[in-house]
């Protein structure tokens, strides 16, 4: 990836008695300190090179110091991570990054960021399956599943677009399908016609709370895909 591809990667480091004996031997005052909303971690960069690798990498070692509610970390139980990545020491990559207009990667707080933000792409993986409300594909023939995944994804795509182009002054844009479906689709509606025009009746608490109106005039007005 990093030599034949040129890809700048940020990874979990394992902690390794080497690497654990040169943190411990750090000094507390040598920590910088990085925040993020309300929370604090203390963190520490060094170079790193194990016995078979032929270049150091940059090492971030974050130790938290306290949970969502303000609350404080004893010392021995701290939850702590070390980051591995090979941003800012190939030359070539780093100048790249710069000219793509990412050079806040470059620093150990930009790192840090982008590490913790690796979680959230969890995220996407648990919205899809809660659409498709299964984690297992139906049929016993890989071209039939391989059929409901892709119309799966095509589904899942247009469902977040909705959220985001239609109804997004309605329900929130991370809310997952189950939400979706419980505010936005799971509600009483009577379909009438009369004179020829089709008509769909609803309470006035419905139309109201969910900007009946809106999200029909927004329907019927696409936005242009680029």
């Amino acid at each position: 990836m990093e030599d034949k591809l040129d890809v700048l990667y940020i990874c979990s480091g394992k902690k390794y008695a080497n690497i654990v004996n040169h943190i411990n031997k750090l000094e507390q005052s040598k920590l910088l300190e990085y925040q993020a909303g309300k929370n604090i971690w203390n963190y520490v960069e060094f170079g790193c090179k194990l016995n078979n690798w032929k270049r150091f990498r940059r090492f971030i070692y974050t130790q938290c110091e306290n949970a969502d509610d303000i609350q404080l970390y004893v010392n021995f139980g701290k939850p702590d991570q070390i980051i591995c990545t090979n941003i800012g020491v190939n030359p070539k990559l780093t100048k790249q990054l710069i000219s793509a207009g990412s050079a806040g990667y470059l620093t150990a707080e930009g790192i840090i960021e982008a590490g913790h933000k690796r979680r959230a792409e969890e995220l996407v993986h648990r919205s899809y399956k809660d659409l498709i409300v299964k984690e297992q594909l139906p049929f016993k023939h890989f071209g039939m599943n391989q059929a409901y995944y892709y119309l799966s994804v095509i589904s899942h795509t247009l469902f977040e677009s909705y959220k985001r182009d239609v109804s997004f002054d309605t329900i929130s844009e991370v809310s997952y399908p189950k939400t979706f479906r419980r505010k936005l689709v799971d509600f009483a509606g009577k379909v009438t016609s009369h004179s020829g025009i089709v008509k769909l009746r609803v309470t006035k608490y419905i139309y109201e709370s969910l900007n009946i109106d809106k999200l029909w005039i927004r329907c019927n007005n696409p936005v242009m895909i680029l």
